[in-house]
C-alpha cells in the first residue's frame, strides 16, 4: 500500500493479509473486509407470472460500491405492488395481466422493478400484429402477439414461443423476448399461432417495399419475333425481390419509332426485321 502512513481501499470482500515491515522488524495481520452501509435492493431480472399465480419475491442488498450483504441487514422490509396483492413477507399474487411496478423499502433503502403478468391458460386467443395496419410492407419488421382471455376471465397480450408461429410470407425472428415478422412475397397471406393449444390465424395483405432497382422485361419470352407484337414492361424490384409495374415513361433510343407504342409503364413493339 505504500510507505509512511499509506491509505488502502479494499476492492473485494473477505480476508486480506496485511504486512508491515521496518528493517528487520515485521508484523502481520488478517483483516476482514465487509460491505459498507446498506444502499439499495435489487430484484431478479425478467419477472414473469401468470394471472392467479403467486411467487415469493427475492431481493439482494448492496452497499453503494456494489458489494453484496445479507438482505436482512437493512431491517424490516415493506413491499408494495401497483397491481395484485402483496403479503408482508414479499409474496406477490398476480391478478390482471400487464406490466406492473413493484417496490421494496427498509428505512431509506429502496428497490424497484417491474413484473409482467400474462394471462393464465388460454380459453380464447387471437393473433394480432402490434401495429395494426391495412397492409404490411415487405422487408419491414412487425411484432406479433396474441390477445389471450384466460379461464379467470382476464384478457391481456402474450407472446408464445417462436416455434408456435407460422407464416406464408417472409420470416419470423425472436428478438429480446418478442416475436417479429418480416413480410416477403406480395399478396394475401396467412399468419398462424398455437397459443396454449388454441389455434389462431390472421389474414394480412403484403405490399411491396421501396424500389432498390428497376428493369425492362419482355412479357412473353426472351426474344422478339419479327411480325409479332411484343410487350416491354418497366419493372421495379424491392429488397425482398418483389417485382411490380412502374408507372414510368419508355422511349426509343434508336430504331423505327413507328413500330413502338408507349403506354404508362409499358410499351408494345412490332418488329419487321430480324
Amino acid at each position: 500500500a505504500g510507505v509512511g502512513t499509506p491509505q488502502w481501499i479494499p476492492t473485494e470482500l473477505g480476508d486480506v493479509h496485511v504486512r508491515a515491515r521496518l528493517n528487520q522488524m515485521e508484523d502481520n495481520k488478517m483483516v476482514e473486509v465487509i460491505a459498507g452501509d446498506p444502499y439499495e435492493f435489487q430484484f431478479e431480472d425478467n419477472l414473469v407470472l401468470r394471472s392467479g399465480e403467486s411467487v415469493y419475491l427475492e431481493v439482494k442488498l448492496f452497499d453503494q460500491y456494489g458489494f453484496e450483504m445479507n438482505h436482512t441487514d437493512a431491517g424490516y422490509k415493506t413491499w408494495t405492488a401497483e397491481n395484485g396483492t402483496m403479503s408482508p413477507v414479499g409474496r406477490f399474487t398476480a391478478t390482471y395481466p400487464g406490466v406492473w411496478n413493484l417496490t421494496v423499502s427498509a428505512g431509506n433503502v429502496t428497490g424497484f422493478t417491474t413484473i409482467r403478468v400474462v394471462p393464465a391458460d388460454a380459453s380464447l386467443s387471437q393473433l394480432t400484429v402490434v401495429e395494426a395496419l391495412d397492409s404490411y410492407v415487405a422487408g419491414e419488421s412487425y411484432e406479433l402477439v396474441t390477445t389471450r382471455t384466460d379461464s379467470n376471465g382476464y384478457t391481456g397480450s402474450f407472446t408464445p414461443p417462436l416455434g408456435n408461429f407460422t407464416t406464408s410470407s417472409g420470416g419470423l425472428a425472436f428478438v429480446d423476448g418478442r416475436v417479429h415478422w418480416t413480410p416477403g412475397a406480395m399478396g394475401m397471406h396467412e399468419l398462424s399461432v398455437v397459443d396454449d393449444g388454441v389455434i389462431s390465424t390472421l389474414m394480412v395483405e403484403v405490399v411491396h417495399g421501396n424500389a432498390i432497382d428497376t428493369s425492362l422485361k419482355l412479357s412473353s419470352s426472351s426474344a422478339m419475333v419479327a411480325g409479332e407484337q411484343s410487350t416491354i414492361v418497366f419493372h421495379a424490384v424491392d429488397v425482398i425481390g418483389n417485382e411490380w409495374l412502374v408507372e414510368g415513361s419508355l422511349t426509343v433510343v434508336n430504331g423505327n419509332e413507328s413500330l413502338f407504342t408507349e403506354y404508362n409503364g409499358y410499351a408494345t413493339v412490332t418488329p419487321q426485321l430480324s
